[in-house]
This record gives structure tokens, C-alpha cells and sequence, in this order.
């Protein structure tokens, strides 16, 4: 009886499978669009297992559904742009240049404060040769000048510092006229080199 039904297990699941076999066409028409559909994955896991009475075994097929995967993109920050353009300006304060008047442009009294006869004579022909060519002579009210003081007129302090370095004479010795006359002879000029006991030779 077992055989039996088995034979006829057999046999009737021939007969399926041909009559699958010869239903599936073998072309498809010109008329028919054919469209392909992705379906998602599925995993098909086949469990054998013993009939209970007949000792054959009995296929079992179970489908497990797919499993869905949710991918996080990770977040950039763009980095902060910290390199910020400096907008401050310098201004470079401006600078103020004084032109020297040179040695033969300047009026240059030679003016003898002791009483040492022809003093005045002998630095006006050294101021000559150091090339102030206008010297101009005069007598010291006071004739009792000790050292050598070299004078100057309004905005010629420079060119006074220069004639006293020029006779190694002490910057220090350089000062402005004075407003009241110190000499006998009315006299004008840019620079006075006032003569003392210490130009006596």
C-alpha cells in the first residue's frame, strides 16, 4: 500500500511538472512590453523534515523578508575661515627736511672782544680759507671776552653749530644774538663769531 501511494506521489508530480513545462511560452509576442521590476532580496531557507508515517521526507520552505539598511552620511562643518584681511592703514607721518645755506652764501661778523690789535684780521682770512667770503669786521663794546661765542640770526642755528665745529669751537658756546648792541659799529649779519682771550694766539 506504501509503494502504491508513493508510485502515485511520483507519477502525479511528473504529470505537474510537464504541464508547467509546456504552458511557459517560448516567445513573447511583438506586442507585448516586457517590464523589469527589481524585487527585494529575499533569503529562502529549506528545512527537511521526516513524514511521520510514510518515512519519506518532507520539504519545508520558509521565506525570510529582507532586511532593510539605513546608512547615515556623517556631517561636515566647513571650518570657519579665521583668515580675516587687515584693513588698518599706516600713515607715515611726514618729514620736514632743512636745506643748509652754504658757507659762501652767509654774512659772517667777525667781531674781536679783546683788545688784542689785528685778532679780527687773522679769523676773518681763516673764515676765508673755510669759505665764508663774506665776513664783515667789528669791535666788541666789551673787550673783556674770555672765550669764543659764535651767535646767530633767526632760523640760523644750524649753520652757526656747523662754523663752530668747523673752528673746534664747543657747541655749547653756540647761542641766539642778543636783541641789544654789543658792538661798536652798527653792523648786520646771519652769524657773529665774537673773539675771547682764549682765540689770542
Amino acid at each position: 500500500m506504501k509503494r502504491i501511494a508513493i508510485l502515485l506521489a511520483v507519477a502525479l508530480f511528473s504529470l505537474l511538472a510537464a504541464v508547467a513545462v509546456a504552458g511557459l511560452p517560448s516567445s513573447v509576442p511583438d506586442d507585448v512590453v516586457v517590464t523589469e521590476r527589481q524585487e527585494p532580496s529575499t533569503t529562502t531557507s529549506v528545512v527537511s523534515t521526516p513524514a511521520p508515517e510514510t518515512g519519506t521526507s518532507a520539504t519545508t520552505l520558509t521565506t525570510v523578508p529582507p532586511t532593510s539598511v539605513t546608512t547615515i552620511a556623517p556631517q561636515t562643518t566647513a571650518p570657519a575661515d579665521t583668515d580675516v584681511p587687515s584693513t588698518a592703514s599706516s600713515t607715515a607721518a611726514p618729514t620736514t627736511t632743512s636745506t643748509l645755506v652754504e658757507p659762501a652764501g652767509l654774512r659772517v661778523v667777525v667781531v674781536n672782544g679783546t683788545s688784542q690789535p689785528g685778532l679780527g684780521a687773522d679769523n676773518a682770512g681763516l673764515l676765508n680759507s673755510l669759505g665764508y667770503a663774506l665776513t664783515i669786521p667789528a669791535d666788541a663794546v666789551d673787550k673783556n671776552e674770555l672765550t669764543t661765542d659764535v651767535l646767530f640770526a633767526n632760523g640760523f642755528r644750524q649753520e652757526a653749530e656747523v662754523l663752530a665745529t668747523a673752528l673746534q669751537i664747543d657747541v655749547a658756546s653756540v647761542a641766539p644774538v642778543p636783541d641789544q648792541q654789543f658792538t661798536v659799529q652798527l653792523v648786520d649779519g646771519d652769524l657773529w663769531l665774537v673773539l675771547g682771550a682764549d682765540r689770542v694766539p
